[in-house]
């Protein structure tokens, strides 16, 4: 796997609905419209189904998220079990999710 933006990882993370919905996929993967079904039984609420979406792809952009299709269905989960950030170094240290 090709070495994570540093600054793109911090942007997407540092929202609170980006951190919410990176732990609704950390163990399990999900649709957009379980993640919003989620996020809605939580303090962070995206009104709209396409926020949800938006969100989720940034997440795979920053490439903390992979997306998988299963037949028509597309679900979304966590590539790191854990993510902690250095900011004086600008590193990221990852802890890889089982497979």
């Amino acid at each position: 796997m090709s070495r994570l933006n540093f600054d793109e990882v911090v942007d997407v993370l540092s929202l609170k609905s980006g951190r919410a919905i990176f732990r609704s996929i950390l163990n399990d993967a999900k649709t957009v419209k379980e993640v919003q079904e989620d996020l809605e039984e939580s303090e962070v609420s995206l009104k709209y189904r396409e926020s949800v979406y938006k969100a989720l792809e940034r997440l795979v952009s920053a490439g903390l998220v992979k997306k998988m299709r299963d037949g028509r269905t597309v679900k979304y989960k966590s590539r790191y079990s854990g993510i902690s950030a250095d900011f004086v170094e600008e590193n990221l240290g990852l802890s890889e999710t089982e497979r």
